[in-house]
């Protein structure tokens, strides 16, 4: 995790390399992915869009989006492990950073520990059943775990409620697996 300042925007931004290896699986490869395992950390962080309301507003009227590929992603939580605060200026900057940065490292190695153990679960394999209803026997195949893109989601007739009260939203991690019946 590197952090850098970008002075013309007074903004913090943090970009994640890493290199996780025996994880072959598109689920695995989606939940390390550095460019989104520290999206969300805290609530309303997703690191798309600057913190700092001078230069959103600048940005928006621009038209220009934060290009986060070539100077990472200004996450609320850098700004102030780092001392940027741009919601409460009156709080003094040392204090900002000391009480925030143990809650933060607390909260990237939460979600690592959660994400790894989530891929093993999703590792569990492939489950086969089989069974008879009234004489016929049928065997039930999981198939194996994918990611689903918010996009697919939306037009599954079955998840639009799920999207019209907010359970699910577009930030979310998306996962399919599907039942195959065969006699």
């Amino acid at each position: 995790m590197e952090f850098f300042y970008l002075v013309n925007l007074n903004l913090i931004t943090v970009t994640v390399s890493s290199s996780w290896s025996g994880f072959s699986s598109s689920y695995s490869r989606e939940l390390l992915s550095p460019s989104s395992i520290l999206d969300a950390l805290f609530p309303g962080d997703n690191g798309k869009e600057s913190p700092h309301i001078v230069n959103f507003h600048q940005l928006e009227e621009e038209k220009t989006e934060f290009n986060t590929m070539e100077v990472g992603k200004p996450y609320i939580w850098a700004q102030s492990i780092c001392g940027l605060d741009f919601l409460n200026p009156n709080a003094p900057d040392f204090l900002i950073s000391r009480n925030n940065i143990a809650q933060v490292l607390k909260a990237i190695n939460n979600r690592l520990k959660t994400r790894l153990s989530l891929i093993t679960q999703l590792d569990c394999g492939d489950l086969e059943r089989r069974f008879s209803i009234n004489g016929v026997n049928l065997t039930s195949v999981l198939s194996p775990w994918n990611t689903m893109t918010w996009e697919n989601f939306i037009k599954l007739e079955y998840c639009k409620p799920h999207v019209e009260f907010g359970t699910v939203i577009e930030n979310d991690l998306l996962f399919k697996r599907v039942v195959n019946y065969k006699t």
